[in-house]
């Protein structure tokens, strides 16, 4: 039976515009902040006004043979060479429909934790923040 709904099961993670891994789950963050405006002698706010729009996330991928993890894919420089590090970009794709689920670029590693249990598949917890994004209904701002 066909359906429309998007499965986390069928997700890719692409960087830099490369396929890396598949996508165990993904919670992407978009910000756009409004603020209050008040008038002199006003207890209401008048306006709101646009903030700065930001974006950050996580995502738990599987580890694959030989991948090289985050530093392999070019996410993040290696450990004696942080200062160095430069932005990625990020492209989750479905791949039965081969349709952009979510796209950000300029992005930079906030954090990376990985997970080695006895059963079963290593998996990373890699956390990021970005300067620009997409839904996949248009291109990032």
């Amino acid at each position: 039976m066909s359906t429309n709904l998007v499965t986390g099961a069928r997700l890719i993670l692409y960087v830099n515009g490369k396929k890396f891994a598949p996508v165990n789950s993904f919670s992407p963050v978009e910000d756009s902040p409004h603020r209050e405006v008040h008038g002199i002698d006003s207890l209401e706010p008048i306006e709101l006004v646009q903030g700065p729009l930001t974006c950050s996330g996580m995502f738990t991928i599987y580890r694959q043979v030989h991948d090289g993890g985050v530093e392999g894919a070019g996410m993040k420089a290696t450990w004696d060479a942080e200062t160095r590090s430069k932005y990625f970009s990020i492209l989750i794709v479905d791949r039965i429909t081969d349709t952009i689920i979510w796209e950000s670029r300029k992005n930079s590693i906030v954090r990376q934790s990985w997970n080695f249990p006895a059963k079963g598949y290593v998996t990373g917890n890699i956390m990021f923040k970005g300067l620009s994004y997409g839904n996949g209904t248009e291109s990032p701002v």
